[in-house]
């Protein structure tokens, strides 16, 4: 890694060092022209040096202005490079240690449960982590599935007229474990009509969102929809500590995540928001996020009927 930024600083300073010497070059070059133009006028008088000089300077102006154009998105391209970069090394940091910590988990239940006799209570205990730990695999592999599927525009929605409190009551019965099943908070809106969605698409997109929430929340998560104005509201309140500002701007780019991955205790690849974002751009949605740092945050996901 640390080779890895000396290289990178080495090519900054040459580019900076390549730029300085062009920019000098044609100060240099249009000073000696001007003079050229100035010794000449002097022995013929129907050059005109002013309107040489102005030309020379109109020239170096827009040659100047095209290198400065030039070096700016240079440089703005290189940044972005060196972020993708750091974000990628995070993905794989994290990626590592989360396929790595639920595997150990798994092998260490499954041999004592094979090696050793243990009680009624902590065999259901073993099995429970076990499930959960299966739950985290199934969750991270299909992230990374869903997100090379979406790099490459392979997601396409098919709609149908479903019922959304029984999505939404299956999805958590099915998609998270006894424990985390308990701290839902689930709040229905009664008789409301059914609503266009891509199943699918909708599910892994509110998956996401509450695996968030149970994430950075030690309470209940709230998770709560309504139908407005023929719009499809769906939300999902944390108790957590909340997102500071200057980073609500990131939370939904690809691979990023707060803090340092080495020093970061939260799990998580920095997927999940991403393909919510994405997902939402796919189902004709939008995901709006607030938090006051203290109380925990609020996602709100707003699905348009117009895509029936």
């Amino acid at each position: 890694m640390a080779k890895k930024r000396l290289f990178q600083n080495r090519l900054v300073i040459l580019h900076l060092s390549l730029l300085i010497y062009v920019v000098a070059q044609f100060i240099w070059w249009a000073i000696s022209i001007l003079k050229l133009n100035l010794a000449l006028s002097e022995f013929n008088a129907d050059i005109d040096f002013e309107a040489k000089a102005y030309m020379v300077l109109g020239e170096g102006v827009v040659f100047l202005l095209i290198l400065s154009v030039g070096t700016f998105f240079v440089f703005r391209a290189f940044k972005k490079e060196v972020q993708l970069s750091k974000l990628q090394n995070n993905f794989l940091l994290a990626v590592t240690h989360e396929f790595k910590s639920p595997l150990a988990s798994l092998q260490l239940n499954l041999q004592t449960l094979r090696d050793k006799t243990v009680n009624e209570e902590d065999e259901k205990r073993m099995l429970e982590s076990s499930l959960s730990q299966t739950y985290r695999l199934n969750d991270l592999v299909n992230n990374i599935l869903v997100s090379t599927r979406l790099d490459s525009d392979q997601v396409q929605p098919v709609l149908e007229r479903v019922e959304v409190e029984d999505v939404l009551m299956s999805l958590i019965k099915t998609s998270l474990t006894e424990k985390n099943q308990k701290r839902i908070r689930f709040e229905a809106q009664p008789n409301i009509q059914k609503f266009p969605l891509d199943v699918e698409l909708f599910k892994l997109t509110m998956i996401n969102l509450i695996d968030n929430a149970l994430k950075y929340s030690e309470g209940e998560v709230e998770v709560s929809y309504s139908l407005k104005n023929e719009n499809l509201t769906v939300k999902v309140v944390d108790q957590g500590d909340g997102i500071p500002k200057s980073e609500l701007k990131n939370i939904f780019n690809k691979f990023y995540r707060i803090g340092n991955e080495s020093t970061r205790k939260k799990k998580g690849s920095g997927l999940g928001l991403y393909i919510v974002q994405q997902l939402c751009e796919i189902q004709n949605a939008i995901i709006q996020v607030t938090s006051n740092q203290t109380k925990g945050s609020t996602f709100e996901l707003t699905i348009s009927k117009s895509i029936e």
